[in-house]
C-alpha cells in the first residue's frame, strides 16, 4: 500500500467515531503481459532491429526532436544564457506539441502515426489557441513527459539514442545535442521551415500562444509525409550504412533481399527466417518461434478464464477439457500426442496465423493454441530464446519441463502446463507488479485474475475478459515504414 493511502486511512481512522460505509474501490483491470512473458520478446528483437520500437515508424518526429534540441542549445549560446535542462526539455515539449497540433488541422486523427496525438486532440481539439508556459502547461508537460511526449522511453526517445542522432552534452549531463552526420538533414529541415521560424514559439522562454490558424499554415511547410532527401540519406545511413550497428544493418539487409509491397506481410515475415544472411535469418526466426510460444499461452489463458466463467474449476479439469477439445493422439504418451498435434511443415508463422484466425468465435482455439505451443517446443535447440531469464519462463527452461514429463500421459503434461506455465505464472508475475505498483504509489491496477477457492480456480471480480491476446509487434511494419521512407526499399 502507498504511503499516501495509508495516511489517508489514518486520517479517516482519527476522525471516526463509529463504523461507516466507504465507496467501492476505484480499480482498472490490467492485463497487457498476464504471464509475464514480454520481456525475452524484446530481447530478441533488440537482436534483429536494435533501436527500434512499434511506435517510431516516421522520420520526421526524429527529425523534429532533434531539430528543437539544436535550437534551444543555439538560443541559449546566441544569448549567452546558461539555463537548466528543464528550460530546453520544455522548449523540445512546445515544438513537439506545436508539430502535432498542426497535423491534426490536416490529417484525421486516426490517419496520424503520432504518439500523444490522442491527449493533444482531447485537450486542444476545439481550442482556437495554445498557450505555452503558464501552470497548466507545465502541468501538462510533467503529465506527459513519460508516457505520451515524443520523446517519451515508450516512444521515440530510445529510437533518438539508439540510432545516435542526439548524444548526451558533454558539458550540461541531461542536455542532448546532435549526434555525427546530422547537420545536413538539419540544415535541410530548418530551410523548409524557415517561414515559420520568426514566431515566438521558436525563439523566446516565457509565455507565448500559437493560433489555430496559424498551426494550419505551418502544416504544409513540416508535413509528417513529406520526407525530405537529406532526411532520406541520413536515415540510410543509420539503418544501413557506416554508422549502423551490425546487427541492425544485418537486420535491414535481411528485409530488403525479401521484400515485395505486393505480398501479405505474414509472407514478409516467414521469408525473414530462411533469406539472406543465415545468421540474420536465425535471430529472427526465433523471434518468431517465441512469438508463437507467448501467444499460444496467453490464449490458453484467456480459454481458462472463459471455461470458468463465473464458477470455480481445479487444474484436472481444465487440463481434461482442454484434452477433449484439443484431441490428437491421446492415448500415447505426452511427447506423441504433442506431435502428432502438429501439421508438417508448418511454421512458427502459420502456427500463429492458424490460431488468430480462431479468435473471432473462439471455435476450435484449444487446438490452435496447442499446435503453436507444440510448434514452438518442437524446434531445434538453436532456435529457441536462450534467455536466462528464469522467471519469464524461456523455451529451454519448457523444453526441460516437456523432455522430463515426455513419457507421462497428455493429461498429466497438460495438467503441468495449466498449473505451472500460465497458473503459476500469472500469480508470480501479477502478485509482482502490484507489489512494485503500491510501494511507488502507481496506478492502482487489478492484475490477478485467478485466485484459488477450496474448490478449485475462480475469476476475480473484474478478471473476465472477452478479449483475447495478439502477438507482441515483432517492429517488422516499423522496419518497412522506416525503410520505405528512407529509400531502401520500394513501397
Amino acid at each position: 500500500m502507498s504511503a499516501d493511502a495509508l495516511a489517508e486511512l489514518q486520517r479517516l481512522g482519527r476522525k471516526s467515531r463509529d463504523c461507516f460505509v466507504v465507496e467501492p474501490a476505484r480499480t482498472g483491470v490490467g492485463g497487457v503481459d498476464p504471464l509475464g512473458l514480454r520481456q525475452i520478446n524484446f530481447d530478441l528483437m533488440n537482436e534483429v532491429f536494435p533501436g527500434l520500437n512499434n511506435v517510431a515508424r516516421q522520420i520526421r518526429p526524429f527529425t523534429l526532436v532533434t531539430w528543437a534540441w539544436r535550437r534551444t542549445i543555439d538560443l541559449a549560446r546566441e544569448r549567452r544564457e546558461k539555463l537548466p535542462v528543464s528550460a530546453h526539455e520544455d522548449f523540445v515539449a512546445r515544438v513537439e506539441v506545436a508539430f502535432v497540433w498542426s497535423m491534426l488541422q490536416i490529417y484525421d486523427q486516426g490517419d496520424l502515426e503520432l504518439p500523444g496525438k490522442q491527449v493533444v486532440a482531447t485537450r486542444w481539439g476545439e481550442a482556437n489557441r495554445i498557450t505555452f508556459g503558464d501552470d497548466d502547461w507545465k502541468e501538462f508537460v510533467k503529465a506527459r513527459r513519460n508516457s505520451t511526449a515524443l520523446t517519451a522511453a515508450i516512444n521515440y526517445g530510445p529510437g533518438l539514442r539508439a540510432l545516435r542522432l542526439l548524444v548526451d552534452d558533454a558539458n550540461q549531463p541531461g542536455v542532448r545535442v546532435p549526434g555525427p552526420k546530422t547537420d545536413g538533414m538539419l540544415d535541410a529541415f530548418e530551410a523548409r521551415i524557415a517561414p515559420m521560424l520568426g514566431h515566438r514559439v521558436f525563439n523566446v522562454r516565457g509565455e507565448c500562444t500559437l493560433k489555430r490558424g496559424t498551426a494550419e499554415e505551418w502544416a504544409e511547410h513540416w508535413d509528417i509525409d513529406e520526407v525530405l532527401d537529406e532526411e532520406r540519406t541520413t536515415f540510410r545511413k543509420r539503418l544501413m550504412g557506416g554508422l549502423a550497428s551490425p546487427q541492425r544493418r544485418s537486420g535491414f539487409e535481411l528485409l530488403s533481399g525479401v521484400f515485395d509491397e505486393e505480398q501479405e506481410e505474414s509472407v514478409t515475415r516467414a521469408a525473414m527466417c530462411d533469406g539472406g544472411d543465415a545468421a540474420a535469418a536465425q535471430r529472427w526466426h526465433r523471434v518468431q518461434v517465441r512469438q508463437a510460444f507467448r501467444l499460444a499461452l496467453e490464449s490458453l489463458f484467456e480459454w481458462m478464464t472463459g471455461e470458468i466463467g463465473g464458477g470455480i474449476l481445479d487444474t484436472g479439469a481444465l487440463a481434461t477439457r482442454l484434452l477433449e477439445a484439443a484431441g490428437g493422439k491421446t492415448d500415447g504418451t505426452a511427447m506423441e500426442w504433442l506431435k502428432s498435434l502438429v501439421p508438417e511443415e508448418l511454421s512458427a508463422v502459420g502456427a500463429m496465423e492458424s490460431l488468430e484466425a480462431t479468435f473471432a468465435t473462439r471455435a476450435g482455439l484449444e487446438r490452435a493454441a496447442l499446435t503453436a505451443l507444440a510448434v514452438a517446443l518442437t524446434m531445434p535447440e538453436e532456435l529457441q530464446d536462450g534467455s536466462h531469464r528464469q522467471e519469464r519462463l524461456p523455451l529451454r527452461r519448457a523444453r526441460d519441463d516437456l523432455d522430463r514429463l515426455a513419457s507421462e500421459t497428455p493429461l498429466a503434461f497438460l495438467h503441468h502446463i495449466v498449473e505451472q506455465w500460465i497458473i503459476a505464472q500469472h500469480t508470480y508475475w501479477s502478485v509482482g507488479r502490484g507489489l512494485a505498483d503500491a510501494r511507488a504509489g502507481a496506478k492502482r491496477i487489478l492484475r490477478l485474475r485467478l485466485v484459488l477457492e477450496p474448490g478449485g480456480w475462480r475469476v476475480t471480480r473484474g478478471g473476465g475478459s472477452n478479449r483475447m491476446p495478439r502477438p507482441t509487434p515483432d517492429r517488422l511494419r516499423t522496419a518497412v515504414s522506416l525503410a520505405i521512407q528512407s529509400g531502401l526499399i520500394e513501397g
